[in-house]
C-alpha cells in the first residue's frame, strides 16, 4: 500500500504502525516465541510423564528425567517472559502511534485558533504556551494505557493528575456505579508517567522545485492555511516485564529497577486554518 498524499488517513495510520521497524521486530519475536514455547511445553510434558511413570523411575536411576526437566523449565520461563514483554511492546508501540495521531488532530484545530498569547495560524513550541500544551496533553492522555508508575513530575508541560482521577470517579458516579479501585491506585501515577516522559515537536512542509516535500522542525512561526502539519511524539515506553526487558531497554528509571525504550511516531494532517482576513467587499451594488 503506497501513501498517495502527504497527510495521513486512518488506513495510513494502521499501515504505518504495523509496518514500523519496531512492530515488525515484535511480530517476528512473537512468532518465534510462540513456536519455541510450544516445542518446550511439549518436551516438558513428555519429561513430566517419564518422571510420573514407575517404569521410568526404575529405569532412570541416574535421574536423567529430573535433570532434563530442570534444564527445560528456565528456558521455558524465559520464552514466556519474552513473549509477554514483546506483547506489551507491540501494544505500547500502537499507543505511541495513536498518540501522534491524536496530537496531530489537536494540532490542526489548535494552530488556527486565536489565543491571547498566539495569533491564528501561529505556533510557539515553548512549554506553557496555550497551543503547544493543548497538543501535548492530547498526546499524553492517549498514552495513559501504556504508561508505567515511575516518576510524577511534569517537566514538559502542566497537567492535573488529581483532576483526572476525580473526573473518572465522577463518571462512574453519574451512572450510579462504584468506581473501580484501580482508578485511585493506578491512574494518577500513570498519567504522571505519561506527562513526565512524553514530548512533542511540530514540523512544517518545505517544498523545493523538482524535489519531494520534506518537513523541518518548527519551534515557532506561522503555518499557512491548509498546510500539512506533522506532529512527532517522543515517549519513554515503560518495559514492565522483569529480566527480559533488559534486551530492549534504552535506559533505566531513577528507581534503578524499571526500564524504558525510546519510541517515536509521527502523524501528518492538514491545517484547518482559514485566511486571517476576509476578501474585500465588492464595489458592485447588490440587489435587495
Amino acid at each position: 500500500m503506497a501513501q498517495t498524499s502527504i497527510t495521513d488517513t486512518p488506513a495510513d495510520f494502521w499501515w504505518g504502525t504495523l509496518t514500523s521497524p519496531l512492530s515488525i521486530l515484535c511480530l517476528v519475536l512473537m512468532l518465534v516465541s510462540l513456536v519455541a514455547a510450544a516445542v518446550l511445553l511439549r518436551a516438558a510434558v513428555r519429561v513430566g510423564k517419564r518422571r510420573a511413570s514407575g517404569d521410568s523411575l526404575a529405569a532412570d536411576t541416574g535421574g536423567t528425567a529430573t535433570i532434563e526437566f530442570a534444564l527445560l523449565m528456565p528456558i521455558l520461563l524465559f520464552v514466556i517472559l519474552l513473549l509477554a514483554q514483546v506483547t506489551f511492546l507491540m501494544a505500547g508501540n500502537i499507543f505511541v502511534h495513536y498518540s501522534a495521531f491524536a496530537a496531530a488532530r489537536a494540532a490542526i484545530v489548535q494552530v488556527p485558533t486565536e489565543y491571547p498569547d498566539s495569533p491564528a495560524n501561529e505556533y510557539d513550541n515553548t512549554p506553557g504556551s496555550t497551543k503547544r500544551d493543548a497538543i501535548w496533553r492530547a498526546a499524553v492522555f492517549a498514552l495513559v494505557p501504556a504508561s508505567g508508575d515511575v516518576g510524577g513530575g511534569n517537566p514538559n508541560g502542566d497537567i492535573s493528575t488529581s483532576g483526572f482521577v476525580s473526573g473518572l470517579n465522577e463518571f462512574y458516579s453519574a451512572y450510579g456505579q462504584p468506581a473501580p479501585p484501580w482508578i485511585t491506585a493506578k491512574m494518577e501515577n500513570r498519567l504522571a508517567y505519561a506527562a513526565e516522559f512524553t514530548d512533542i515537536a511540530l514540523f512544517r512542509p518545505v517544498a523545493e522545485e523538482g524535489s519531494e516535500v520534506t518537513f523541518e522542525p518548527m519551534d515557532g512561526g506561522k503555518f499557512d492555511p491548509k498546510d500539512p502539519i506533522r506532529v512527532v511524539v517522543y515517549h519513554r515506553l515503560n518495559l514492565p516485564v522483569p529480566y527480559v526487558n533488559q534486551i530492549f531497554a534504552d535506559g533505566t528509571h531513577v528507581d534503578g529497577r524499571s526500564r524504558y525504550m525510546n519510541v517515536a511516531a509521527h502523524a501528518t494532517l492538514t491545517n484547518e486554518g482559514v485566511l486571517d482576513k476576509m476578501p474585500p467587499e465588492p464595489d458592485v451594488p447588490r440587489l435587495p
